[in-house]
């Protein structure tokens, strides 16, 4: 394999004004390939940050949040399993416990459970916070959401009401949610789309401080210190590696300067306690690869409702036993991931894999909180589209890497068959219901062959179809046979690696 180093290209012009302003040449360079014109841009303090009113509906999702407040709505946050839904939620509790501490708010949280209710607001999940002996009014989705149809739609037909936050890119069709909270919705002009799940609920938080003022309930001198949550915007920032535009940056650096000054929660504290680390010392690196993947670990083997509850505590005893308990379980991820690499490896060994497209595994022993994992490291080892199944309870769990920032959480789908010679050409796979994508990239509805199919990215496609199918065939080479069946039917396709 050749490497092949990319000079990236830069603006001269701002490159110049950098470096008469007096950045220094070298950094004026690199600043300009970032897309950074003027000198000031270089400022992280948080006044610069882009104001909740350019973020679309969270000035009115803030109002509304505030007459809940104050006719003493029971709200109850819905939280995703990863890192970046770990911290949103603890952002949303910290922050609305203390923005609505005046009325004494009624607020609790509920995390689904990755192996047995799958990702976001499922129906399931809303027939479950429902027949909870203190049911909650208004549900609170944190980085996820905009996906989550069905389920809010069958909240509405229980009588709660729904305020969604998210950041991942929506489909054609938006929840029928009382209000959205999301950069990357239709019609939003915020300028950071790269805003994290974490940040979107801190913009909410900023908006309902300031609602909250105005109706003179807090002062500028009484209200609570939401930049006090910083540490936690932080890493859930960088460990969704969320792209660093100037505003994450804001976000990112404050966090880490409060980190490395000792004022940090409990539950980040005990982490670094945890993997041997000192924050004194903190970096974005601490952040991404020794912070992040311990609460990871507890959404992979466990519940993140682990995670949640070392981010809440207020007991730094507590707040380690639990970090212990996080640490030990990413220690048993990574072995579990070793095993599983090792199991793939060797299943490659007679396969040419430079003739390959793409590459597709399934083995009955691998564990279904850890295959993103290894289909990532597959990714970055062959430079192919990966796809990994393990076992599940619906039948064979399924997790894409396809590139940076091109993937898809959480595809739960049964193996009805799969092509020979080591899966390498491809899957077919069925799901029942509207298939539930979330991630950095987008899924839009095609009309393809024979019916109606899913744009993933460049090479993949997904094409949905119930008619008597003989052979679909992508970029002249691939195909695959589809016999008439009246169960609804996906199929991946992959064009040729280039």
């Amino acid at each position: 394999m050749t490497i092949q180093f990319v000079e990236r290209h830069y603006s001269e012009k701002n490159a110049t004004y950098l470096e008469q302003s007096g950045v220094h040449p070298v950094l004026s360079r690199l600043f300009a390939a970032r897309g950074i014109e003027q000198p000031d841009e270089l400022a992280l303090e948080l006044k610069h940050l882009i104001p909740p009113s350019q973020l679309k509906n969270c000035e009115s999702a803030a109002k509304y949040l505030a007459n809940a407040i104050e006719n003493k709505k029971k709200l109850l946050i819905v939280a995703d399993y990863d890192c970046d839904g770990a911290t949103a939620c603890a952002v949303g509790m910290r922050g609305l416990k203390a923005l609505g501490k005046p009325w004494d708010i009624q607020i609790d949280y509920f995390v689904p459970n990755r192996f047995t209710l799958g990702y976001g607001l499922t129906p399931e999940v809303v027939e479950l916070v429902a027949a909870l002996p203190n049911p909650p009014d208004i549900l609170i989705t944190v980085d996820n959401g905009i996906a989550s149809l069905a389920g809010v739609e069958k909240a509405n037909q229980l009588g709660i009401e729904v305020l969604v936050t998210d950041h991942h890119l929506p489909a054609d069709q938006l929840p029928s949610a009382k209000w959205i909270v999301n950069p990357n919705q239709p019609h939003c002009s915020f300028p950071s789309k790269a805003l994290a799940g974490v940040g979107v609920m801190f913009y909410l938080l900023i908006a309902l401080r300031a609602e909250l003022r105005n109706k003179g309930i807090f002062s500028a001198e009484t209200q609570p210190r939401l930049e006090n949550l910083l540490d936690l915007v932080a890493l859930g920032t960088v460990a969704d590696v969320a792209s660093l535009d100037r505003n994450n940056r804001i976000l990112v650096s404050n966090g880490i300067k409060r980190i490395k000054s000792g004022q940090m929660q409990a539950g980040i504290r005990a982490l670094y306690i945890a993997a041997g680390k000192d924050p004194s010392k903190s970096s974005t690196f601490d952040l991404g690869f020794t912070l992040g993947p311990r609460l990871n670990a507890a959404g992979r083997l466990a519940d993140m409702s682990l995670g949640i509850q070392c981010l809440l505590s207020d007991s730094q005893e507590d707040a380690l036993r639990l970090a212990h308990e996080l640490d030990r379980m990413n220690r048993e991820r990574r072995t579990i991931e070793a095993g599983m690499q090792e199991t793939a490896l060797a299943s490659l060994s007679d396969i040419e894999v430079g003739e390959q497209a793409t590459l597709c595994l399934a083995n009955e022993s691998w564990h279904q909180g850890v295959i993103g994992i290894v289909a990532s490291r597959l990714k970055e080892k062959f430079h192919r589209p990966t796809l990994i199944f393990a076992p599940g309870e619906e039948g064979f769990q399924y997790q894409p890497q396809m590139g940076v920032q091109q993937h898809v959480k959480n595809l739960r789908a049964n193996v009805l068959s799969w092509a020979e010679a080591g899966f390498t050409y491809g899957t077919i796979i069925s799901r029942s219901g509207d298939m539930i994508t979330q991630g950095a990239i987008s899924i839009k509805k095609l009309w393809g062959i024979g019916g109606v199919g899913m744009r993933i990215d460049d090479w993949t496609y997904i094409v949905r179809d119930s008619s008597n199918l003989e052979t679909i065939k992508f970029s002249g080479e691939y195909g695959f046979k589809m016999p008439r069946n009246e169960e609804v039917r996906f199929q991946a396709l992959y064009r040729d690696w280039e």
